[in-house]
């Protein structure tokens, strides 16, 4: 079961019958339907010749943290586990969670290293 399923499934087990019945159908008829096969790397190459190659997921890279960095953005993740979490070039100590680029480069290196997940983040507050 992929995570889609899974998710899916979650969603499934916590609607209410009688008042969610349209939704309940739609997601049901969503996890009867065959998964979308994906082309093999050679047929995507073969359709865009001049495509430039990236991996989806590339390891991060400290020049990567510099292109952020010249960037002078913030950026803004909603995440479900973990809340608001602003990835920026400097610390605003602003009252928000915020992550420079080099910590999601250290956490991206610890959890290749370490063949893991990020299951917690927390913020240390000073006493």
């Amino acid at each position: 079961m992929n995570i889609k399923e899974r998710i899916i499934r979650s969603k499934l087990e916590r609607l209410d019958p009688l008042k969610d019945a349209a939704l309940i159908a739609r997601l049901s008829a969503e996890l009867a339907r065959p998964p979308q096969t994906e082309l093999p790397r050679e047929q995507l190459r073969e359709k865009s010749d001049d495509a430039p190659e990236f991996t989806l997921f590339a390891p991060l890279t400290h020049t990567n943290v510099g292109n952020f960095r010249s960037l002078d953005t913030e950026v803004l993740i909603r995440s479900a586990a973990f809340g608001d979490i602003w990835l920026v070039p400097e610390r605003t100590d602003a009252d928000r969670f915020e992550l420079l680029p080099e910590e999601v480069l250290a956490l991206d290196q610890a959890r290749e290293i370490f063949d893991a997940k990020i299951v917690e983040v927390t913020k240390n507050v000073p006493a």
